[in-house]
């Protein structure tokens, strides 16, 4: 199991949320948990250092949030990514429902410099938003390129819609509302494990 964490600093979206010293505070108490976190901010590089610092597994930035820097090259991406690697943390990469899996994406995956894609479905930085299935294709584009890739989905999803995602080839679950607006928090967790373990094409 993972724990999910989102930074949202107001530039990249206009939400502001979870900052590094609760990580570290988090990091503390719990030392065997894997700290995926997503981080929805701009010029990513500048917090690399503090993010493995405060004690995170995997750090998953913006593909937009580079792409739309001025005079950011795919070489400058590579070697964000070579940094996080550097220190100690898996990379991932994510994409907003306008963004297309691009082929300087796909290459990024193919040199072994990222870990995971996230496919975002909903618009990043509010949650409670509706799922858009039609991102699938996008999840379905990747799992058919790279059979062993982790691929993650984040935004609106529930025990009804998980389904979709696990047979679109998505293995990897981030869902928040629908688990904690859930009737049975603890129930929908399992529910949500057993079917993408059913579904998924691989674990």
């Amino acid at each position: 199991m993972r724990n999910s964490f989102s930074h949202k600093s107001r530039h990249f979206v206009p939400n502001l949320t979870l900052g590094f010293p609760i990580i570290q505070a988090l990091r503390k108490k719990l030392p065997k948990v894997y700290f995926d976190c997503h981080c929805m901010i701009s010029e990513p590089g500048k917090w690399v250092k503090e993010l493995a610092a405060s004690g995170a597994d995997l750090m998953t930035f913006h593909y937009e949030a580079t792409i739309r820097t001025p005079s950011f090259t795919v070489a400058d991406i590579k070697q964000l990514c070579k940094e996080i690697k550097e220190r100690k943390m898996s990379v991932g990469v994510a994409i907003k429902p306008k963004t297309e899996v691009s082929e300087e994406l796909l290459k990024l995956v193919e040199e072994k410099l990222v870990d995971m894609v996230l496919v975002m479905t909903v618009e990043p930085g509010f949650g409670g938003q509706k799922f858009m299935e039609d991102m699938m294709p996008k999840v379905e584009t990747l799992r058919k390129k790279y059979p062993h890739l982790n691929i993650q989905v984040d935004g609106g999803i529930t025990v009804e819609n998980v389904s979709i995602v696990g047979k679109a080839g998505a293995n990897v679950i981030v869902a928040g509302t629908g688990i904690y607006k859930h009737k049975d928090p603890a129930a929908a967790i399992s529910e949500i494990r057993r079917i993408i373990n059913e579904t998924a094409i691989i674990h």
